[in-house]
C-alpha cells in the first residue's frame, strides 16, 4: 500500500509544554515537509500527560519515504528538495524500528540530522526542528475524533 499525505506534514512528535492550540495541544515538531510518498502507516493519538493533552504520531515505514514539497518558509526549506529519499534519521535506517521511532519523536528545537539520497548520492542534511500547532495541519484529522 503506497502512503502519501499532502498534509503540510509536521512530523509529529512527543511535544513542547507551552502551547497557545486549539484544545489546549502543545505545539509539535515540524520538519516543513508538505508531502511524503511512502509505503507506510501513521498513528495518531491524545493522551493526557500530567495532566496536560499531548498529540503523538508514531511512524511506521516499509519503504524510504520519498519528499514531494517543502514548505518554502518551513525548517527544511533549502535543505530538502522535492524528490529526495529519506534514508536515515541521526544515522539510524528510517526503515527499520530505530529509525522510525526516531522520526516519529521529534521534538521542537532538536537538532537532527536526516541521510538523503539526492541524485544517485547520500547527502547529511542537518535541520532543526521547528514548531506548529496540530490544526494548522490542514486536512488530517479533528482533534474531537482523537479524543474519543
Amino acid at each position: 500500500m503506497r502512503f502519501a499525505t499532502a498534509l503540510a506534514l509536521g512530523i509529529l512528535a512527543f511535544v513542547a509544554p507551552a502551547s497557545a492550540c486549539e484544545e489546549d495541544l502543545p505545539k509539535i515538531g515540524y520538519l516543513g515537509i508538505s508531502d511524503l510518498s511512502c509505503d507506510c502507516t501513521t498513528n495518531f493519538s491524545v493522551r493526557s500527560k500530567d495532566g496536560h493533552a499531548a498529540l503523538s504520531r508514531i511512524w511506521t515505514f516499509r519503504s524510504e519515504p520519498v519528499v514531494g514539497g517543502i514548505n518554502p518558509r518551513g525548517p527544511s526549506a533549502g535543505k530538502l528538495r522535492s524528490e529526495d529519499v529519506i534514508t536515515a534519521v541521526d544515522g539510524a535506517l528510517i526503515t527499520t524500528r530505530e529509525g522510525s521511532a526516531r522520526f516519529s519523536s521529534l521534538q521542537p528545537g532538536q537538532l537532527i540530522r536526516l541521510t538523503v539520497r539526492r541524485d544517485g548520492r547520500e547527502l547529511p542534511v542537518a535541520i532543526t526542528v521547528g514548531e506548529i500547532c496540530p490544526e494548522e495541519l490542514s486536512g488530517v484529522f479533528s482533534l474531537g475524533e482523537l479524543r474519543k
